[in-house]
């Protein structure tokens, strides 16, 4: 059985099946290559029942792997030996899975089966020893689901848990930390006094470089529309948000627009690829997120602001440029710069590309003169 060191759920699951449940080494080995190539899919837990598909060279197989249900009495048991064990108790209501209680749930011999499209026969084919292994993978991220196979959802299982814990406390009813509610009896005043102050709650620091994401157990379905390298790359940039964000350098952007987060996800991701999923050509989408590469979502907006201000609030642009010097609606042109009055009061400077059309070069800066270089004056 694993140890408090391993922590790998999939892996005791495996070694119960050779060891405990009866499965032929050799059979259940089969199914590993299957796994590791994605081959299993849609696959769905039940109380009892696991359900997947496996591609092959045709249709896909379709496999049930069936497992006993704990009796009623079984878990009464179960629960009620946690209960009694504080520490497990605790760990099970924090959301861990207590080596003691998983091992009372991983199935012994007889209490599993398996049938599959194929017609295998009697013998494990290699599309049930596929879904075994796929049921080992999903047990290393949720263990919990050890608990659905046995016959009962988590939230079943720790409500039973609470109300056993309660009754062993003598209070009513127990919050979902596992605290009782009510019935506080207090502290007394002489005992808070001689109390020590407990430290001060300091913040863990930010991480250093954000968090990644894990290997999938389980493929998006076939027709899902979701392709692993797009949602790994939305992973990342999420990630890479909430570590800034964490740092005191950046802010969630959730509020923005669906297009202005194109263009933010442009800056640092695959802009071919964004330009060929969004359909915004890739002109118009590499000069917008130099735009915002450069000043940020103020300078996107700044690269989009089009609206009629007063005219005499362009003067002191056109005076800053000189002569030949035209205005138009919020913008200010001389030759190949053009400087750009937003709604805000700021003034951003801009530069004719050939390729891309007027590029976001600098500001913001609420006096134009301050963006004129001497060549443009």
């Amino acid at each position: 059985m694993m140890s408090a060191e391993e922590a790998s759920w999939g892996s005791a699951w495996l070694q119960q099946l050779e060891t405990h449940a009866g499965f032929d080494s050799t059979a259940l080995a089969r199914g590993s290559t299957a796994t590791q190539k994605g081959r299993v899919s849609t696959v769905e837990f039940e109380p009892g029942l696991v359900r997947a598909e496996v591609a092959g060279t045709g249709e896909p197989e379709v496999v049930t792997i069936g497992v006993t249900s704990l009796e009623p009495s079984q878990w009464d048991r179960l629960v009620q030996r946690t209960t009694e064990a504080a520490a497990q108790a605790a760990a099970l209501l924090a959301g861990e899975l207590p080596i003691e209680f998983a091992s009372a749930l991983l199935p012994g011999k007889g209490q599993i089966s398996s049938d599959c499209t194929c017609k295998g026969g009697d013998v494990l084919c290699r599309h049930a020893a596929a879904v075994l292994h796929q049921i080992g993978a999903r047990l290393d991220i949720d263990p919990f689901a050890l608990m659905l196979m046995r016959g009962r959802d988590r939230a079943s299982v720790l409500a039973s848990l609470r109300a056993s814990r309660a009754e062993l406390m003598g209070v009513e009813q127990l919050s979902v930390s596992g605290l009782p509610r009510g019935g506080d009896q207090g502290v007394s005043a002489a005992d808070a006094w001689r109390r020590e102050p407990e430290p001060p709650v300091v913040a863990p620091p930010a991480p250093r470089r954000p968090g990644t994401l894990p290997t999938l157990a389980v493929p998006p379905p076939a027709g899902s529309g979701i392709d692993d390298d797009d949602l790994a790359a939305l992973v990342a940039d999420g990630a890479a948000r909430a570590q800034a964000m964490l740092a005191g350098n950046g802010e969630s952007e959730l509020g923005l627009s669906v297009g202005a987060d194109v263009v933010r996800r442009a800056v640092t991701g695959d802009i071919d690829r964004i330009s060929e999923i969004t359909k915004v050509p890739i002109d118009e989408l590499t000069g917008a997120a130099k735009a915002w590469q450069l000043g940020g979502h103020a300078g996107f907006k700044a690269s989009r602001s089009s609206w009629e201000p007063e005219p005499n609030k362009l003067t002191v642009a056109v005076e800053a440029m000189g002569e030949a010097a035209t205005a138009r609606a919020n913008i200010v042109t001389k030759g190949s710069v053009q400087l750009r009055l937003t709604e805000d009061g700021c003034w951003w400077r801009f530069v004719a590309d050939d390729s891309l059309g007027w590029i976001l070069d600098s500001g913001p800066s609420r006096d134009p003169a301050e963006l004129i270089e001497p060549t443009a004056s």
